[in-house]
């Protein structure tokens, strides 16, 4: 397996099999290739593209921000799915020593997904039932906001203090 650093190049060159890898992963919110190839700031030299015999078969986008990287996107293709492509990946951007943790969205009802990281060390910090609540907290509300605003009734907001700064 090859692992490759972010470039916009890569994305655009394998923009079709990326728009696949989204259709299959996402029912919605699928990104399209203009979020992949467009700049961003703060988007990360640790995100990356893996290939394993040429094949796309799974990418991470990461942005980094002051003190924590977000998360923007972790997919595998399901075939890799449970091969270690994504502890691999998430290996690479936990041993980043420049920041103190990582911070993640998944659904609610994405149940692999929440083992996955729970399994790597991840704990909630917003979910789903504080929302609900209308917590008074404005700390938690605003990590909501800043975030993930949309879709904030079906996210749980996870992270995990990674030994950087």
């Amino acid at each position: 397996m090859n692992i490759l650093k972010y470039g916009r190049k890569i994305f655009s060159t394998h923009n079709k099999e990326l728009s696949r890898i989204e259709k299959e992963n996402f029912v919605s919110e699928r990104w399209t290739i203009n979020n992949f190839v467009k700049p961003v700031k703060g988007k990360s030299r640790l995100s990356r593209i893996v290939f394993d015999k040429g094949k796309l078969v799974a990418y991470m986008i990461v942005t980094e921000y002051n003190n924590y990287m977000y998360l923007n996107r972790l997919v595998v293709t399901k075939k890799y799915q449970g091969k270690g492509v994504g502890a691999v990946l998430m290996n690479i951007l936990e041993h980043n020593k420049k920041y103190s943790k990582v911070v993640l969205n998944v659904h609610n009802d994405n149940v692999r997904a929440i083992k996955f990281y729970k399994r790597l060390g991840y704990r909630a910090l917003v979910t789903k039932k504080d929302i609900l609540q209308h917590l008074k907290d404005k700390n938690k509300l605003d990590i909501v906001e800043r975030y993930y605003p949309i879709s904030i009734h079906t996210i749980l907001i996870m992270e995990k203090l990674v030994g950087g700064v």
